[in-house]
């Protein structure tokens, strides 16, 4: 087991009630929502970091910005984030569709002076 954990209290946006989640200071990333499994979630955030802070964490316990904001401004903050990731993903698979197109062209003339040089 890794040394490096902290817990850190999340948001869950689809029912905007509070849960702690473990992270690791060597992942990149903070912890996942998705990665909750059985995690008992809590009305308050105050209420989901009281119920890990016997729990050992080298680097602490702490609660997440996002958190802190009023259930409107969340909501908007969510929106924001889908709109961005949607975005996102739509310029990588249009990134994705011009790379096999330009590969298509390059193997196409790759088979065209194989042709040429057995003419």
């Amino acid at each position: 087991m890794s040394s490096d954990n902290y817990w850190l209290v999340r948001r869950i946006p689809a029912t905007n009630r509070f849960v702690p989640l473990m992270g690791f200071a060597s992942d990149d990333a903070l912890p996942r929502l998705e990665d909750r499994r059985d995690r008992q979630d809590y009305a308050t955030a105050q209420e989901a970091l009281a119920a890990v802070l016997d729990d050992y964490a080298e680097y602490g316990h702490d609660i997440h910005p996002e958190c802190h904001l009023s259930a409107e401004d969340f909501h908007i903050l969510v929106v924001a984030r889908t709109r961005v990731q949607q975005a996102l993903e739509e310029a990588l698979t249009e990134i994705d569709v011009v790379r096999s197109r330009a590969a298509a062209a390059e193997w196409a003339e790759r088979i065209l002076e194989q042709e040429r040089s057995f003419v």
